[in-house]
């Protein structure tokens, strides 16, 4: 019988165990994109909720009617005090809901003071 030559190469087991590393390390990557992806999304429906209340409570400063979904929840008079500097500011605040389906809080809250004309001292 004759002895066969020493060949070079990988074997079938070294093979799939390679093959098996590189299909763990993909999926790795892909389930951290996935994550990525979702995250974005989620930051990218909570900008536009947050911008379209702030385009509501302006509205609402300006005494113009919101969107249909915004409730005015709360427009009462308010003092801010600054006893270092012993002003008083007058003003209104505001409490604006907004149903945001899109967002795991179903709602964005939007608080803002709004100073009248003048400072009393």
């Amino acid at each position: 019988m004759k002895h066969l030559r020493k060949q070079s190469g990988y074997t079938l087991i070294e093979l799939m165990a390679a093959s098996l590393i590189l299909v763990v390390g993909i999926l790795a990557v892909s389930g951290i994109l996935m994550r990525g992806y979702k995250a974005m999304t989620t930051a990218e429906t909570r900008s536009d909720a947050l911008h379209s209340t702030q385009k509501d409570i302006e509205a609402v400063i300006q005494r113009e009617d919101p969107d249909a979904e915004v409730i005015v929840d709360e427009q009462y008079p308010y003092y801010l005090q600054f006893d270092n500097f012993g002003i008083q500011v007058r003003g209104r605040l505001i409490t604006v809901k907004k149903i945001a389906p899109g967002l795991p809080e179903g709602q964005v809250i939007y608080q803002t003071f709004v100073p009248d004309e003048g400072v009393d001292e």
